[in-house]
């Protein structure tokens, strides 16, 4: 058998890498080529698309962006910004083959942090997503509880009206986006960056957004890769909650995903046990924990699923939201860039 060899993938690799990654099964919307396009372009970030070949057949491939530090050193991450992404290769194949010519191709940093989907009966502590199974609108409703439902008539009872006009982009943005994010106490992304995210993802994709007499209120946006639909980002503004538009953009979302003919509803990452993850559940979804691996150019393998829950982030997310709304609209976008 010839032995693996890898390069980088250039513009010309666009459409063979993309139908590698629709035609495997562990594939994620964070494996599309496009990324490269949509954070490069945005936010100036190098990257190293890795294309592994044994003769002229594609057996694997590994997006890594390059994300800088604001002190210290920087990483490569498998797909910042997203919830997933790592290394996709050909069943059978020895995957520390693929790590070593990793390291043979990028030419600066130690490490590479890595995200990846696990299936269901592997133990997590932490970081998980969440996928509710598809079938028809009618056994999707009933397989509800009882409040769950009742919040949905309540937003419908409440007058609030669900649109699919990309256009109401720049109102989301504006007074729902960045508003939510720093209450949550999480920098923002550009709109510059959501707005090439729709523009430039090759697949379904569209924003859903919740409006009460014309204001927007809440919102959606979401692509659709290998019949999955996917929620990046989704919020609503606080101040509305008593009218539960929450519940009325996922009902609305999940029945769009079936008009897609969508075979599962993905709510996106989440902490076991946060009101985030509570909410999430409430729709009855299979719970998947998201691994993420540290990978050291020496060959060290590190699995570390708190990320997220070191008590450095948690202090500067508790001082985020504390900060004045006039300093956090300005210098959100930047430094948004260095945390991935």
């Amino acid at each position: 058998m010839n032995s693996i060899k890898v390069k980088e993938a250039t513009d010309k690799d666009r459409d063979t890498w993309n139908k590698f990654v629709y035609n495997h099964e562990d594939s994620t919307y964070s494996h599309v080529f496009e990324w490269r396009d949509i954070i490069g372009r945005t936010y100036g970030l190098k990257s190293k698309y890795l294309i592994f070949y044994i003769g002229q057949e594609i057996v694997g491939v590994f997006p890594l962006i390059y994300v800088p530090s604001i002190i210290g050193k920087g990483v490569w991450i498998s797909v910042p910004f997203t919830n997933y992404g790592g290394l996709l290769y050909k069943h059978g194949l020895n995957r520390n083959d693929f790590v070593k010519l990793t390291w043979n191709v990028l030419e600066q940093g130690n490490k590479a942090i890595v995200r990846e989907l696990q299936s269901k009966d592997k133990k997590n502590d932490s970081i998980v997503t969440s996928r509710l199974l598809l079938t028809n609108e009618d056994e999707i409703w009933k397989g509800f509880k009882a409040k769950v439902r009742n919040q949905v008539r309540k937003a419908i009872k409440s007058e609030l009206r669900i649109s699919y006009n990309y256009d109401n982009l720049e109102l989301f943005y504006k007074y729902v986006y960045v508003k939510s994010m720093h209450r949550l106490g999480t920098p923002h992304h550009s709109k510059y960056f959501l707005s090439e995210l729709m523009k430039l993802f090759p697949t379904e994709k569209g924003l859903i957004t919740v409006l009460h007499n014309d204001q927007v209120i809440g919102g959606m946006l979401y692509v659709v890769v290998n019949n999955i639909f996917y929620d990046l980002v989704a919020n609503s503004l606080y101040e509305f909650n008593y009218l539960s538009p929450n519940n009325l953009l996922y009902w609305e979302a999940i029945k769009k995903s079936m008009d897609l003919k969508c075979l599962a509803f993905d709510f996106g990452r989440s902490t076991i046990n946060t009101g985030v993850f509570r909410f999430k559940q409430q729709w009855g979804p299979e719970v998947y924990p998201i691994y993420t691996t540290c990978m050291r150019k020496d060959g060290d393998i590190m699995l570390n699923n708190n990320i997220y829950e070191n008590s450095l982030y948690k202090i500067s997310s508790k001082l985020w939201q504390k900060t004045p709304s006039i300093i956090t609209n300005s210098v959100g976008s930047f430094i948004r860039k260095y945390l991935p």
